[in-house]
């Protein structure tokens, strides 16, 4: 069985909608579908394209093959580095991909519902399908966002088991259904994916941050840990205006830094990657002045790997307990000079390093102590 798309519904005259309904006509079947079963309407056809196989009354699985829409046929081709975040209308974008991560590159602001597969005539490799999530809104004319901004709440609500309330008000949110469409058609042998889109949002689109902009971000952060993130988004913007950038791409500077809840993920990525387990060396340090004054060896010696390289390490002890280990040298005549050294070892203790014990018999107390 073959499913086919008919020609003479190809064509689309309004670009801003979706491409027309598609007229299905089976093959090689027992029994023949009427053009009122073959017709459905635009998401419903892009829906059932996605499927990777069909069952007909007396027929065979076999693949469904839509043949590509003329929606846009007359859209130029735009070659571009990365999607617009608000991404809208009828268009098409081409653009390089990593094929071990192919959806990275055509990422935009939309908000889009998990993407399926999909097949048409005339394209042989990947292909994928999305439809937008859609969007809640707010309908209390008395919501605090509605008294400050003079504007409904779109962005701001708790989602819990299908059901959307304003951080605001409380209030149930609206769902507005959002008709728009994206499909992927990935070329593996060029490195290049095209993407369509149709339909006009209802929704709002949300900052996109590119890898450059957040590779900036946390070098920020990287060289001043005390920069709050809300100062790295004024700095980027002002940066951009002092090396006397354009207006497009000021604003493209403002999307990719205007998320201060992604500024506050890219400053703890920052610290952990100076620190990678968020262990402080310089509280220790403090620590250690405060107990110099009491006993040397208490914290005898501390290195960090990010001064020299060298392995990092807390040396401690005790001054009675580093007497102890002096007496133990095998060359001596001391009391312990020939007892064995035991060292015990735990990786749960302090994540990322292991905690080493050393312990040897004593003689005259007959019994194992630690002095390390």
């Amino acid at each position: 069985m073959t499913i086919e798309s008919s020609d003479d519904d190809n064509e689309s005259k309004n670009a801003n909608t979706p491409p027309p309904s598609y007229r299905l006509s089976v093959k090689n079947v027992s029994r023949q579908s009427s053009p009122s079963e073959g017709e459905s309407n635009s998401s419903e056809s892009e829906s059932e394209s996605t499927s990777s196989s069909a069952t007909t009354s007396g027929a065979t699985n076999s693949t469904i093959y839509f043949s590509p829409p003329d929606t846009w046929k007359d859209v130029p081709l735009k070659t571009v580095n990365q999607l617009r975040s608000d991404i809208n209308g009828l268009c098409k974008y081409q653009l390089k991909f990593n094929i071990n991560k192919r959806m990275e590159s055509s990422r935009d602001g939309r908000q889009w519902q998990r993407y399926v597969p999909s097949k048409r005539r005339g394209h042989s490799g990947i292909r994928r399908l999305a439809k937008c999530k859609g969007s809640y809104r707010c309908e209390n004319p008395h919501c605090d966002f509605m008294m400050e901004y003079n504007q409904p709440n779109r962005h701001h609500f708790e989602v819990k088991e299908n059901k959307a309330k304003c951080e605001h008000c409380g209030c149930d949110g609206l769902f507005v259904n959002c008709n728009a469409r994206k499909i992927w058609e990935f070329n593996d042998t060029l490195g290049l994916v095209t993407v369509f889109h149709y339909g006009d949002h209802s929704c709002q689109p949300s900052p996109k941050h590119t890898p450059s902009a957040d590779k900036v971000i946390t070098d920020m952060f990287k060289k001043n840990p005390k920069l709050k993130p809300s100062q790295v988004s004024v700095n980027c913007v002002v940066q951009a205006i002092s090396d006397d950038k354009t207006w497009d791409e000021i604003n493209e500077v403002c999307e990719s830094v205007a998320n201060d809840k992604n500024n506050r993920n890219l400053k703890k990525k920052a610290v952990r990657e100076g620190n990678v387990h968020g262990h402080s060396f310089e509280a220790v340090g403090v620590l250690k002045q405060k107990t110099d004054n009491r006993d040397l060896h208490l914290i005898h010696k501390i290195n960090d790997r990010r001064l020299n390289g060298n392995p990092s390490y807390v040396f401690k002890t005790i001054s009675f307990k580093a007497k102890m280990c002096m007496s133990m040298d095998r060359d001596g005549d001391k009391l312990m000079c020939k007892e064995y050294c035991h060292f015990d070892g735990k990786v749960n203790r302090c994540t990322g390093f292991t905690t080493l014990t050393a312990s040897v018999y004593h003689p005259t107390l007959k019994k194992m102590e630690n002095w390390l």
